[in-house]
């Protein structure tokens, strides 16, 4: 359920080109995309919100390195019972199912193992497109039962886009153009585990920071109040300076995808030859095929005759294929 606030805007601050930066699906990783985060379990000050803010953390520990990658559903178990699921997002730790697209994130499943939380009613995360002020609600409910456990998990979450400026990161990293995300989650758990009840209550508030056109947030900084934790736990996770974000599988090194304002290739780090593109409908069907020789730089895949929406774009070499999905204006 999308809640846009309108604001009323002194002349300046309709003029500042901060107000014009939209999240939108440039935020949305391409399947084999992957980040190598640094992770510290800190105290962390978010820093205030607002336009136009400079949020310096080059000064964050180098913690201890965590693998995030966004993997095809069609090869994780887990995702199958979750047709309309478009991301495996795996931390190393846990899978998370996501359905993203153009109108946003939707979490429809998390877990690991036997412990999986399937959600009869999915959690809204992001909505498309949000500008600073723009916020968000939604309800959610998730939960397993298996031979004699059973947990379920339910509650609120609300998201604001609520700062906007320029971002540093330890390893000289800057970013002029970002957009703060809070997300405040309330939910109350319940369930036996093992022949014990549980009843427990938590706050999770959770920034995140987006770096214009890049996938994922490039810092997040997470507070997690709850009943049965003695203290409060603060993480701090931030891209790596030396694996600043991969959108190829191995094989496919040198393509990335330019998402705006229509899909390119930039193909200006390609040195694997030739390339063979599909663009298909979001049912796999194709609609066109192109065999790029000898390409460089930018291409743009042809939208002319194209109706605007989502589709599928596959792009493979002798060495690999990865399969992305593009929006066409």
């Amino acid at each position: 359920m999308r809640l846009p606030i309108y604001l009323a805007c002194t002349l300046f601050g309709t003029l500042t080109a901060q107000q014009n930066l939209t999240l939108d699906t440039w935020a949305n990783p391409n399947v084999g995309w992957s980040y190598k985060y640094r992770t510290l379990n800190q105290t962390e000050d978010p820093g205030p919100g607002g336009q136009g803010q400079a949020w310096d953390f080059s000064t964050l520990g180098s913690g201890t390195a965590q693998e995030v990658q966004a993997l095809d559903p069609a090869t994780v178990n887990e995702a199958s019972a979750y047709p309309q699921a478009t991301h495996v997002v795996d931390n190393g730790l846990t899978l998370s199912i996501y359905e993203m697209n153009q109108d946003g994130w939707t979490l429809h499943a998390l877990g690991q193992a036997l412990f999986f939380l399937d959600c009869s009613a999915p959690m809204t995360e992001l909505e498309f497109p949000m500008e600073y002020n723009d916020q968000g609600f939604d309800l959610f409910s998730c939960g397993f039962d298996f031979q004699g456990n059973s947990f379920s998990r339910s509650g609120t979450v609300n998201f604001r886009v609520d700062g906007t400026g320029s971002l540093q990161l330890p390893g000289g990293q800057s970013f002029d153009r970002v957009l703060r995300v809070r997300t405040e989650e309330n939910s109350l758990d319940q369930g036996n585990l093992g022949g014990f009840p549980i009843v427990n209550t938590n706050e999770n508030i959770t920034y995140r920071f987006f770096a214009e056109n890049r996938p994922y947030p490039v810092l997040i900084i997470t507070s997690l109040t709850s009943d049965l934790l003695p203290i409060d736990v603060q993480t701090v996770q931030y891209v790596d300076a030396d694996f600043a974000g991969q959108d190829q599988l191995p094989g496919m090194e040198g393509i990335r995808l330019v998402h705006a304002p229509n899909p390119h290739l930039d193909l200006s780090a390609w040195k694997g030859g030739s390339l063979n593109v599909r663009l298909m409908d979001l049912q796999g069907r194709i609609l066109s095929e192109y065999s790029l020789q000898g390409q460089e730089g930018l291409w743009e895949i042809p939208s002319s005759g194209r109706s605007a929406g989502l589709y599928l774009v596959e792009v493979s070499a002798e060495k690999g294929r990865m399969r992305f999905r593009g929006m066409m204006r």
